[in-house]
């Protein structure tokens, strides 16, 4: 294992085609571009191989029809931690479409507070791990406070944590298919006013759904579908202080799953066929 790193600072810009795409992998795959390191079967790869593409402050990044395996080498240290965030680690602008994030260490994908914009789609983030030595993490996609963020029609599946964990902001989580991921599909903590719309939520171990509000509001949120979670719905929390209006579904309900309240000046309005439940304790 080694700290191999791609560093951008400036613009990286890998162009696949189907049949043709950009692979970044570890040295032990032996499975494109031949035995490289020359041992035979000695070495196969796995996750934590080598350490990530990291997007600095300033740098801009498209990964189209690419497949990035193996990396998200790092440990835990007292007080903060040793290489990798994960397979990506932004802090800058970052797309990746049509492409493939597989067996990395800690997450697939992560963006930081500091990071411009993230926007995913298309994309397998699939069977991420916890860094060496650790029991938890292994989340596909964890996304800091950060102005812009698309997830978008995407197949996020098989993680040892959680599909898609987001800390702040409005996310916009659209049209993506979360199934069978270790924890919660979808966490939002601390955040305003997400847009989560038309996804369907399968046989995830945790929660489907898991919002956590900071002064935010509950809108926009129709089209999802839930089947064989360890929590199916909508699990809420937190401050609301906006106008809020969750769309009623006829056979999922909202669980208040802690003290979910609504503030001075702000308005939550029940639709017709609504269901609440209060998780319990």
């Amino acid at each position: 294992r080694t700290s191999s790193e791609l560093v951008v600072r400036g613009r990286l810009i890998a162009q696949g085609v189907p049949g043709g795409e950009v692979v970044c992998t570890s040295m032990a795959d032996d499975s494109v571009g031949g035995d490289t390191n020359g041992d035979g079967s000695a070495t196969s790869p796995s996750a934590n191989e080598w350490e990530a593409v990291y997007v600095q402050a300033g740098g801009v990044v498209h990964l189209d029809h690419t497949i990035l395996r193996y990396g998200g080498y790092g440990t835990s240290v007292w007080g903060g931690w040793n290489g990798a965030l994960g397979g990506i680690e932004s802090h800058g602008a970052l797309t990746v479409t049509n492409s493939t994030i597989i067996h990395n260490g800690r997450t697939g994908i992560c963006a930081r507070d500091e990071t411009a914009s993230l926007y995913i789609s298309n994309t397998n983030v699939i069977s991420n791990t916890p860094w060496i030595g650790e029991t938890s993490g292994g989340t596909g996609i964890e996304v800091g406070s950060i102005a812009s963020t698309v997830i978008m029609s995407n197949t996020i599946s098989h993680n040892a944590g959680r599909g898609v964990s987001v800390s702040g902001g409005s996310p916009s989580i659209a049209g993506n298919t979360i199934h069978s991921n270790a924890s919660d599909a979808l966490t939002c903590g601390s955040t305003t006013s997400p847009l989560v719309v038309d996804n369907s939520f399968v046989n995830n171990a945790g929660y489907a759904v898991s919002l956590s509000f900071l002064d935010g509001s509950l809108n926009g949120n129709s089209g999802n579908t839930f089947s064989g979670n360890g929590g199916n719905g909508f699990w809420l929390v937190g401050s609301l202080a906006g106008d809020s209006s969750p769309v009623p579904y006829s056979n999922i309900a909202y669980v208040i799953n802690g003290s979910l309240t609504v503030k001075a000046g702000g308005t939550l309005t029940v639709q017709a066929g609504t269901i609440f439940k209060g998780a319990r304790t």
